[in-house]
């Protein structure tokens, strides 16, 4: 499964300018985690009402009742005028999810305090952890997108579309989306694997060389996918690749990032060059050698599982 299969819920990601109720869903974001409350390996997400009182009124009662402070009742007047400012930004069935508005960072209040982007890829349900993550690539788009890049004056926020507008000189910011692939080199009953070198992530807080990856890199300006396919291999571990297959796509909030699957097959030479800088290790696995990746909800994790069964393009 991955990040983005959440039916039967679905996923409405029309903009409307929405005034925030109070029991609409809060995304709060602090340091680049989300505030929630881990009830038993399950997330749960505060409303606006329980940010805004900074205490959570009705927690005790749905601890004793089962009953999460999710909730899907509609119909309440907006808020009234306070000094914390939301944002509207999607809807999942008719549960709607805001933000503070510019990408401001949020306290932590109560249970729920700050979570990382990591612990969302592991938690459930998948559908909250799904808007939470999106959420944060939201976030992240309002908190760096806050003045003109063309003449530096303060951007406002359009009315009928999620876009950013320089009143000056009338520039238009859409949120940044960054297409990269994703790539499953083979030979035979072998595929190669990489770890990524700590120097490609210098503020990461997780242990990027743990988790075996493929290769992987953002498309460039002026290539095709699968041009990015052939120059990346070749750069990371100076390799040429033949019969490139597309495999499947995911949008992948936590870089921003949308991701095209590829499985490949080695042409020739199977020495690896490694990119050093870039990599740690890369090196030819093979298929009843691999760990189970049925857990995690990445495009990479789908890939290399479905290798590992047999079940890869041919």
């Amino acid at each position: 499964m991955l990040l983005q299969e959440i039916a039967p819920y679905k996923y409405h990601n029309e903009y409307q300018p929405y005034a925030a109720r109070e029991e609409d869903l809060f995304l709060g974001y602090r340091d680049g985690c989300v505030l929630a409350w881990d009830r038993d390996g399950e997330i749960a997400l505060p409303t606006v009402g329980e940010y805004l009182s900074g205490e959570a009124h009705y927690l005790q009662a749905a601890m004793s009742t089962g009953v999460s402070s999710y909730s899907t009742e509609t119909g309440s007047a907006p808020l009234a005028q306070c000094d914390k400012p939301f944002r509207y930004l999607f809807s999942i069935d008719e549960q709607r999810f805001f933000t503070l508005d510019e990408g401001k960072e949020a306290e932590e209040f109560g249970p729920y305090t700050p979570k990382t982007m990591r612990y969302l890829r592991v938690t459930k349900p998948l559908h909250l952890a799904y808007a939470a993550a999106v959420g944060y690539q939201l976030h992240t788009w309002y908190k760096r997108t806050r003045f003109c890049g063309s003449c530096g004056r303060p951007l406002i926020h359009a009315e009928s579309e999620r876009m950013m507008r320089c009143p000056g000189c009338g520039e238009m910011f859409f949120p940044q989306i960054c297409p990269s692939v994703i790539v499953a080199v083979r030979d035979g009953e072998r595929i190669l694997l990489t770890k990524y070198s700590p120097a490609h992530f210098p503020k990461s807080t997780h242990n990027p060389k743990a988790t075996y990856a493929l290769v992987a890199g953002y498309i460039e300006t002026g290539e095709t996918p699968e041009q990015c396919v052939r120059r990346e291999v070749m750069e990371e571990v100076g390799l040429h690749v033949k019969n490139l297959i597309p495999w499947k796509n995911q949008p992948w909030p936590f870089s921003s990032s949308l991701l095209f699957g590829f499985f490949c097959d080695l042409d020739g030479d199977d020495r690896i060059t490694l990119q050093e800088d870039e990599l740690a290790v890369a090196e030819w696995v093979r298929r009843t050698d691999m760990e189970d990746r049925s857990a995690d909800i990445s495009l990479t994790s789908n890939m290399m599982e479905a290798f590992r069964l047999g079940k890869d393009p041919k």
